[in-house]
């Protein structure tokens, strides 16, 4: 029965560990989804609030996740695991209750579970918390259980601060570099009866629906001529489509997809950088690349204050196009024909040397580049820390 206690601690534990890493890996994603349970019981509030109520979550679970697994505070371990599943469990079954259209969040963006899916799983983790510790306690572990416990923690504080400077080290979005790009349909092209005339053509198993003086090169193959409505013009749903306008409502998707492009994508106006945002389009036109300036509001008051001749509109989009399509705001991302290529958090970031690497190389060099090394470092993390959990 001992035996049988500890691995279920430890399941519980890995469990924990899995949620909050993957939470600490995407700061902002996170308090998209803490944002989006307090618009669910009628209450706002600030995305930086949010990242900070994220971020303490998080924090914690990683903590009881390395209680669980070292076996250390276990006391502290019983009541925090058990009150803050419990409170998952409650929040679980109203969700399947009333039926919300929107994700539990419990592992970011990597995972996503079903109301019902979220719920049982809760209630397997409270079952298996109650196994844990019921029954005479163990052994208080050794003192190496604490240093491990300890460094354990120090790495976990590193991570959060790493990913709060900079982009997710993975990113699971639908704006992930490799992704490809179709473009909406646009109002210039509409009838009289609301559709549009549209030429469907194909490539690696996507279809896309371009008007007519916007086709794709000869990589595509010619499909059939289409009559459609305005929903039809985009591809599948799990083609991303990056939506924008300009102040005449007039939809310019086709503008990110075509050519190198560099998107500057800002969500909160307000807080936006012009003078840096105008030294990085100047820089990336330079190079070869044409940039794009996306907000989600102000737009004329930004394009003002940038204030350079290389910014001639900010396009209006979304908020969370742009935050899903760079986390940070005033982050930049490469767009080569279509293909998201490498994203940048800041202008600073986006050096010369790195825009010159995207525009010259074989985009599929650089996005390997940019995906992978990040991800090894992400998994290197993981490992130490299983490491340090398990062997130490």
């Amino acid at each position: 029965m001992s035996i049988f206690r500890r691995i279920c601690a430890i399941t519980v534990g890995l469990v924990f560990l899995t949620s909050g890493l993957l939470k600490v890996m995407d700061p902002v994603g996170t308090g998209l989804i803490v944002t989006e349970y307090f618009r669910l019981v009628g209450l706002g509030i600030s995305l930086g609030l949010a990242k900070a109520f994220g971020a303490v979550l998080s924090m914690t679970e990683l903590s009881l996740a390395a209680m669980l697994i070292t076996g250390t505070f276990r006391r502290i371990a019983a009541f925090g695991s058990l009150i803050l599943t419990g409170c998952f469990t409650i929040v679980t079954a109203l969700m399947l209750i009333f039926n919300p259209s929107m994700d539990c969040g419990c592992f970011g963006e990597a995972i996503h579970l079903s109301h019902a899916e979220s719920f049982f799983k809760n209630i397997v983790l409270l079952l298996m918390l109650t196994a844990a510790f019921s029954g005479k306690a163990p052994e208080k572990p050794g003192a190496r259980k604490y240093v491990s416990f300890a460094l354990a923690e120090a790495g976990f504080i590193f991570a959060l601060a790493s990913c709060l400077a900079s982009l997710p080290p993975i990113d699971f979005t639908d704006f992930a570099p490799g992704n490809e790009l179709m473009a909406s349909a646009n109002d210039q092209y509409e009838l009289e009866d609301g559709t549009f005339v549209g030429y469907v053509y194909e490539k690696n198993g996507q279809r896309g629906t371009f008007p007519e003086d916007h086709l794709p090169d000869d990589s595509w193959t010619f499909i059939r001529r289409d009559t459609v409505a305005r929903s039809s013009m985009d591809t599948h749903a799990d083609t991303p489509v990056l939506s924008f306008s300009n102040a005449e409502g007039e939809y310019l998707d086709d503008l990110a997809v075509y050519g190198r492009v560099l998107v500057i994508s800002v969500y909160d106006s307000a807080k936006a950088d012009a003078a840096a945002i105008a030294d990085l389009a100047k820089r990336a036109a330079a190079i070869g690349f044409t940039p794009l300036v996306l907000s989600s509001g102000g737009c004329e008051t930004l394009r003002e204050s940038i204030d350079s001749p290389l910014v001639s509109e900010v396009y209006f989009s979304d908020y969370k196009t742009l935050i899903t399509l760079n986390r940070k705001n005033g982050g930049a991302t490469v767009i080569i024909d279509g293909e998201i290529i490498q994203k940048f958090p800041s202008a600073a970031k986006a050096k010369d040397k790195y825009l010159k690497r995207a525009f010259n190389r074989d985009p599929m060099d650089t996005t390997i580049r940019a995906v992978t090394r990040p991800r090894i470092r992400a998994q290197a993390f993981l490992l130490y820390t299983l490491a340090i959990l398990f062997f130490v």
